[in-house]
C-alpha cells in the first residue's frame, strides 16, 4: 500500500481521472491519504480524515512511507486562520494555506513542521487553542466562513458546500465527522424536540419523501449557519430555514443531531 500527503493550498478530488470530471471533494494542505490505484498522471485515493475516495493528480502529492492516522487529528496542528508557509531551503516557495489545513508535528517556537520528509516553515505565528471543544467554540469557528461562496465538493474559504462547511468547523475544533450529509446523519444523537437544540448541533433537511439534501449548524437566537449560494446565517424554526431575503422557507427540517456530549 502507498500513502501520500497534499502540499497544495487546495487540491481537487474528482470522480474520474479527468480534469473535466466532476469535483466531488477537496483536500486541504497537510491532509493525508492512501493510494489505491495509479493511472497515468492520476491517483485514486482515500482520504485519511473521512475515508472519502476520488482521483487526484500525482504531481500534487508527496509520497509517505508510514500509513496515515486514519480518522484522527491533533487540534493543536489545525490552522484556524489563513497563514503563509514555505518549503525550507526553497526560495520563492511561500504560499497561503487556509483554515482547516494541517501542520503535522508543528513546533510552535520555530514554526517548522514536516510533510513526509519535506520541511516547511510557518510565517505567521499562531497559538494553538487548547480549550476543549464546546458549543461556543463551534459557533465561533463557524462564522469564520461567513460569505464564502458555495461550491459543490468544496471545503475551503474560496468555495464550500453545506456538508464540507460543518465538517471543517468540527475539524478545526478537533472532532472528525464524515464528509457528506447523508453520512453525517448516521452519527451523533438525534434530539426529540427543537427546544433541546443548542449551538453546534447539526440540523438536517430534506424535501418530503426524499433523502437528506442539506445540513447546517445551529447558532444562538434561533439562527443557523449553512452554505446555500454562499455561507449565510438565516432564521431557523421547527419547519426549517427561513430565508429573510426571499421571505420563504428554503429548506425543510428533518432532524437535529448532537455530536458533543451533553
Amino acid at each position: 500500500m502507498k500513502y501520500g500527503i497534499n502540499v497544495l493550498s487546495v487540491l481537487p478530488v474528482r470522480s474520474k481521472p479527468d480534469h473535466k470530471s466532476e469535483m466531488v471533494n477537496q483536500l486541504l494542505f497537510g491532509e493525508q491519504f492512501t493510494i489505491h490505484e495509479e493511472k497515468g498522471e492520476w491517483l485514486y485515493i482515500e482520504g485519511a480524515l473521512d475515508n472519502y475516495r476520488g482521483w487526484i493528480t500525482s504531481a500534487s502529492a508527496i509520497p509517505m512511507t508510514n500509513p496515515p492516522h486514519i480518522g484522527k487529528i491533533n487540534p493543536n496542528t489545525i490552522v484556524y486562520q489563513p497563514v503563509r508557509v514555505s518549503r525550507v531551503g526553497s526560495p520563492n516557495s511561500s504560499f497561503l494555506i487556509l483554515p482547516g489545513s494541517t501542520l503535522p508535528g508543528l513546533d510552535i517556537e520555530s514554526g517548522e513542521f514536516l510533510c513526509a520528509d519535506h520541511k516547511f516553515k510557518l510565517h505567521t505565528q499562531i497559538q494553538p487553542d487548547k480549550k476543549a471543544c464546546s458549543p461556543e467554540k463551534l459557533a465561533g469557528t463557524a462564522v469564520l466562513f461567513l460569505n464564502a461562496p458555495y461550491l459543490w465538493g468544496g471545503r475551503s474559504l474560496f468555495g464550500i458546500d453545506c456538508s464540507g462547511l460543518v465538517q471543517l468547523i468540527y475539524k478545526i475544533c478537533g472532532i472528525v465527522i464524515p464528509r457528506d450529509a447523508s453520512q453525517q446523519i448516521e452519527y451523533g444523537r438525534a434530539l426529540s424536540f427543537i427546544s433541546e437544540a443548542r449551538p453546534g448541533d447539526l440540523a438536517f433537511f430534506a424535501k418530503p419523501d426524499e433523502g437528506i439534501s442539506h445540513v447546517g449548524m445551529i447558532l444562538d437566537d434561533d439562527k443557523i449557519i449553512h452554505a446555500s449560494g454562499k455561507v449565510r446565517i438565516d432564521s431557523f424554526d421547527h419547519q426549517g430555514i427561513f430565508n429573510t431575503e426571499k421571505q420563504d422557507y428554503s429548506h425543510f427540517l428533518r432532524v437535529i443531531h448532537r455530536y458533543l456530549p451533553d
